[in-house]
């Protein structure tokens, strides 16, 4: 175990995981970034979606990331805990499920990054973020002070 404080016993004991040399991006998917797969038919293309994923498109009628609503042809929307709110480009895509992110990636030429190797990109940076204290209750851009620390901006 390294470091002190809370964790689940189902993340105990470490173990050793060996990494090939990757790469990360060096910020997370913004909303904008996600609207292009959307507008290039995401989510009617079904060569971008492993085959649960697809039928859960199907099945459940997905459009659209979780909480993304919008009238007709009108901007899109998301339902924040503040309230419904046209969403911005610049902030980092969310509530999505793990079908979304590997199609996304399947679309954008990339793959998921493993636990093994966020963990190790991660390791060692401050933990920050919206925690209750806070006051903010939605994802922040990297520009704004999101996440600056793994992504080193």
């Amino acid at each position: 175990m390294a470091g002190e404080g809370f964790c689940f016993d189902n993340e105990l004991p470490r173990h050793r995981v060996f990494l090939e040399p990757f790469e990360v991006a060096s910020r997370p998917v913004s909303c904008g970034e996600y609207l292009e797969f959307m507008n290039d038919g995401g989510y009617e293309r079904p060569e971008f979606w492993l085959s649960d994923g697809w039928d859960a498109i199907q099945r459940y009628g997905w459009k659209a990331p979780l909480y993304w609503e919008r009238e007709y042809s009108g901007p899109w929307k998301i339902f924040t805990l503040a309230g419904l709110r046209e969403v911005e480009a610049v902030e980092p895509v969310c509530h999505v499920s793990y079908y979304e992110a590997e199609a996304y990636s399947h679309w954008a030429g990339a793959r998921l990054v493993t636990e093994g190797e966020w963990e190790h990109v991660a390791a060692g940076a401050d933990i920050a973020g919206n925690f209750a204290g806070s006051g903010l209750y939605h994802p922040r851009s990297v520009a704004t002070g999101g996440l600056s620390q793994v992504f080193g901006d």
